[in-house]
């Protein structure tokens, strides 16, 4: 189990408090799937990708980074038990949709650079530091099936 101090959920808190997942969620997707194009295979049903304008202008790919980033609220309301809140995530995302577990690791690095865009000078290595590591929790919760 994770240890959280209380600096680090304020921390946490205050970010998701204060995104707009409009905005957010597409921007980190659209970002892994023309940063990684390999991770596009999992969305050939979602229409044209064939570049990055296309990717971008899919509003498809937009409404599942919407659901992606709405997802990791599950996460925040369960900072104690992240590993149990994402067991049925990731069965889907592995017996099902038979999702690369690395790619979790890159979608959150895509998200930590949109976040850190937006956040500016607010995103200080202390920030950086307790975001990343909520992402780690949850990266490893979704490949916890996996092992």
């Amino acid at each position: 189990m994770v240890e959280w101090t209380d600096a680090e959920r304020n921390i946490i808190q205050g970010i998701f408090g204060s995104l707009d997942y409009d905005d957010i969620g597409p921007k980190a997707l659209f970002r892994c799937l023309i940063v990684y194009p390999w991770t596009q295979r999992y969305f050939g049903g979602f229409g044209n990708l064939y570049n990055a304008e296309a990717i971008q202008k899919n509003e498809r790919i937009r409404d599942h980074g919407i659901t992606v980033l709405h997802g990791l609220d599950r996460a925040l309301k369960n900072m104690d038990n992240i590993k149990a809140t994402y067991a049925e995530l990731s069965v889907l995302h592995s017996e099902k949709l038979h999702v690369d577990p690395d790619n979790f690791k890159l979608l959150s690095d895509c998200l930590s650079i949109v976040v850190a865009a937006k956040m500016g000078s607010a995103f200080t290595p202390e920030v950086q530091g307790a975001f990343q590591k909520f992402l780690a929790v949850v990266v490893a919760a979704l490949g916890k099936q996996y092992h």
